[in-house]
């Protein structure tokens, strides 16, 4: 009975939001975007990370090929957000479709994270473990720039003393 109240309430409480929860992908930004693509970033620090031509050549083959099957992942997920939007606006929505719904996003969304992990395999095989090293220096620097601007807009004074 509770879980019963419990599922009750949580699909009242989104569908009282309009569903603004459920339309990005859970990895936050716009529908999974966390920054520039990988093969950018390495382009753009090539001369940084000692990546000749020819490498920087097969990193961008290596997405190049990756994206036909990451966008139709997408197009699949945006399809199945649409669904799932459209069950929840009913009046009664039921119950046992929303889940069902909900468990094929999963399925996707888990497809998606394994294409993007396999590219990522992909790209990290052309680089040596130098280049590795300096990019996770990058990424922890952009990462600290980006917590600083964030401190600074949200910066609050604390208690007098």
């Amino acid at each position: 009975m509770r879980d019963w109240i419990t599922r009750a309430a949580l699909i009242g409480a989104l569908l009282a939001m309009g569903t603004p929860a459920l339309a990005g992908d859970g990895f936050g930004g716009r529908h999974g975007h966390r920054g520039p693509p990988l093969g950018e970033v390495l382009e753009r620090h090539a001369a940084e990370l000692g990546l000749d031509e020819a490498a920087v050549g097969r990193i961008r083959a290596i997405e190049e090929t990756s994206r036909p099957e990451r966008d139709a992942l997408r197009e699949e997920l945006h399809g199945l957000r649409t669904d799932l939007h459209a069950l929840l606006e009913a009046d009664a929505p039921d119950e046992a479709a929303v889940m069902a719904q909900v468990e094929e996003i999963g399925a996707v969304k888990t497809e998606l994270q394994k294409h993007r992990v396999r590219t990522l395999l992909a790209v990290r095989a052309e680089l040596t473990p130098e280049q590795r090293a300096k990019l996770v220096e990058l990424r922890e620097a952009r990462r600290a720039k980006r917590h600083g601007r964030f401190m600074d807009r949200h910066d609050e004074p604390g208690p007098p003393e």
